[in-house]
């Protein structure tokens, strides 16, 4: 019997594996389905909005997606229209640039006569010029504009840095795209290319007081072009914190952490400094719970039906060990903070870190007659709730790691140490 049952318990995990794989092909196959219907009703904008992301690829789904197409000819003739309309209806530089991408596909150009195709790329080439130069589409240097040669025009190229340089700024124009670390990079790289005497040079040289860089930005960016400005503001940015700990290992704990805080913050243990700082240890106490065991059992109706009918005799109990275990931490610290020019800090952090654990072992099956056999599978929903996801044993350096970790943040509240990290 138990044999059997072991045997229809891999049937049933081969057809669920089975299944998960096939997954993606079914929901292709209902949006051709959904295609299909669409084109009947003569909706075959709406058809193609099914099958135009699975159409953007080279599996047999793609090819059958297109086979909808150029089995229809009123949807085949209609689809350069289709298509146009959605050129001019791009959003963003990314939505025309995945229009163009998409043309590129097999799929496309078994469905779409050369003609057409290029006609496409014509429009989309002149949607991008358009939406650049009125701003409905907010190119800059960052993006895939090597798809437009319209965007290659010195006067698009213009329009492009400029509004590169303004979505840096402190205060970008409304309406701009987030900036980017790359797109930092790409400016910069823009004007060096163009020269000093450039006036991509000049132009980004007199924005740079309304730029938003950050320190790092400054000093490796930056630098390259404008040393003498970077280092500048580099220093004016920069704030010393004279720091002192009266325990070592705390110290050691959380100073990797502190340094972490911003790159304008440098920390000391002597010499001047904008910011005096003392951390005194008040508090360090830690507990580990006795651990608890007990047995948990369930009767063969408790059981989920069909486990029961296929694993268990019948009218036998499951049976386990829940164990419980867990650690505490009680921390104190006396934060202290004073320094010219900046509000004086006296806090006090205060908490209570813990964590528990749990497992469940020696899972079996006991007959009525008083047998064991040995128990794979979850008994019901309450025994997944306890031993579904059962973690690691508890450990104090977890409650030490928070312990710190609230500290630093209570010396990051630090009014000057917050304006230093931008917060």
């Amino acid at each position: 019997m138990f044999g059997f049952t072991r045997a229809v318990s891999a049937v049933a995990l081969i057809a669920l594996l089975s299944g998960c794989a096939t997954v993606a092909e079914r929901r292709e196959a209902q949006r051709r389905d959904e295609a299909k219907v669409l084109v009947a009703k003569g909706d075959y904008k709406g058809a193609y909005q099914a099958i135009s992301g699975d159409m953007a690829g080279f599996g047999p789904g793609a090819k059958q997606a297109a086979e909808i197409i150029n089995g229809n000819p009123q949807f085949k003739s209609g689809l350069p229209g289709i298509i146009s309309a959605e050129i001019r209806g791009a959003t963003s530089p990314d939505h025309l640039s995945q229009i163009v991408t998409r043309l590129g596909y097999e799929s496309f150009t078994s469905t779409l006569a050369p003609d057409a195709l290029v006609a496409l790329r014509k429009e989309a080439d002149d949607a991008a010029a358009d939406g650049n130069r009125d701003g409905r589409l907010k190119w800059l240097l960052t993006d895939p504009t090597e798809q437009f040669p319209s965007l290659k025009q010195p006067d698009q190229r213009q329009v492009i840095y400029e509004r590169s340089i303004a979505t840096l700024r402190k205060t970008p124009p409304p309406g701009s795209r987030p900036k980017s670390q790359p797109l930092v990079q790409a400016v910069f790289e823009r004007a060096e290319m163009a020269g000093s005497g450039s006036r991509e040079f000049k132009q980004l040289q007199a924005e740079l007081p309304n730029l938003d860089l950050s320190t790092q930005d400054l000093k490796t960016t930056a630098a390259k072009l404008f040393p003498q400005y970077a280092a500048k503001e580099t220093a004016r940015r920069e704030v010393v914190v004279k720091i002192a700990f009266d325990d070592r290992l705390i110290e050691e704990d959380a100073m990797p952490k502190l340094r972490q805080l911003s790159p304008n913050l440098t920390f000391v243990k002597e010499g001047p400094a904008a910011v005096t700082l003392s951390v005194k240890k008040l508090q360090w106490e830690e507990r580990t719970a006795l651990p608890k065991m007990e047995t948990v059992s369930y009767r063969y109706t408790e059981v989920n039906m069909l486990a029961a009918v296929l694993l268990m005799p019948q009218n036998a109990s499951y049976h386990y060990e829940y164990s419980t275990n867990g650690v505490e931490l009680s921390y104190a610290f006396e934060v202290k903070a004073t320094g010219k020019g900046v509000p004086s800090v006296d806090e006090l952090v205060r908490d209570r870190a813990a964590r528990e654990w749990h497992s469940c072992s020696n899972t079996r099956i006991q007959n009525v007659y008083g047998g064991l056999q040995r128990a794979d599978f979850i008994a019901n929903d309450h025994m997944q709730r306890l031993c579904g996801s059962v973690g690691s044993p508890p450990s104090a350096d977890a409650l030490r790691f928070e312990a710190i970790g609230k500290l630093v943040a209570a010396i990051g509240r630090i009014p000057a140490i917050a304006q230093a990290s931008g917060n």
